[in-house]
């Protein structure tokens, strides 16, 4: 016997899916990096917010204890 009109089973979800995903995932920006999230956001914050070189970045990390070279802040 043959239900007319009836769509069953996955049919049903696949029917009801929106074609584009409903929640975006972000992505991690830190994903690649050695050194730890705040180290890297307290470098971008002093080299953005004050008139420093990366050099001068790494003298006041330094400063605070915290041993990077210049190149981890580029």
């Amino acid at each position: 016997m043959r239900h007319q009109g009836v769509v069953r089973g996955n049919r049903i979800k696949a029917a009801l899916r929106p074609p584009y995903p409903t929640r975006m995932t972000k992505r991690d920006p830190f994903k690649y990096f050695k050194t730890s999230r705040e180290i890297i956001r307290l470098a971008v914050m002093m080299y953005v917010r004050f008139p420093l070189s990366l050099r001068n970045v790494e003298d006041l990390l330094y400063e605070r204890g915290i041993d990077v070279s210049h190149e981890p802040v580029r």
